[in-house]
Parts: C-alpha cells; structure tokens; sequence
C-alpha cells in the first residue's frame, strides 16, 4: 500500500474539486515528483475519499438534491406511492 503525502493529498483533493481527471492528476503529481510510486489506483482511492468526506452521512441522492438546492436549480421529483423512495428527478 502506498502512503501519499498530506501536500499529494492537498493537491490531489484540489484537482478533484476542478474536475480534472484522474490520469491528468497522476501526471501532475509525477512531473512534481520524478520518484513518486503513486498509481492511478492510488489517486482514484483518494477521490473517493474526498468524495465521501464532502458527501457526509448523506446517500448519493441526497447529495445530489442538496446540491441541486444550493446552486439554485429549479426542480421538481416524484416518489413512488407511499413510499420515500424517489421516482424521478425533473
């Protein structure tokens, strides 16, 4: 297992945030590093970790609606009879 750097996670989590892609986050972090062991594994372990860390305790979903909200998107979404499951997001 390889261990990366708080600076490597820095970066790593800041590149994740501009939407760059993880091969281009890798590259990044070897052309500042010639000795780096990082693989795309590596990096990808750590997106989801910061994924998982600005998602919460929250589903997928519920990220998805918070976000939705917060950005102001006017929206509507339809559960399935009496349920609280929901059905379709417009």
């Amino acid at each position: 297992m390889l261990v990366i750097s708080s600076e490597e996670k820095t970066m790593i989590n800041q590149l994740t945030k501009n939407m760059v892609k993880l091969g281009q986050i890798l590259l990044t972090i070897k052309d500042q590093d010639q000795t780096n062991l990082s693989t795309i594994k590596t990096i990808y372990n750590e997106c989801q970790r910061y994924r998982r860390k600005q998602r919460g305790p929250r589903t997928k979903i519920q990220h998805l609606m918070k976000l939705i909200e917060c950005n102001g998107y006017v929206y509507r979404f339809r559960r399935l009879d009496n349920e609280d499951v929901v059905k379709d997001i417009m």
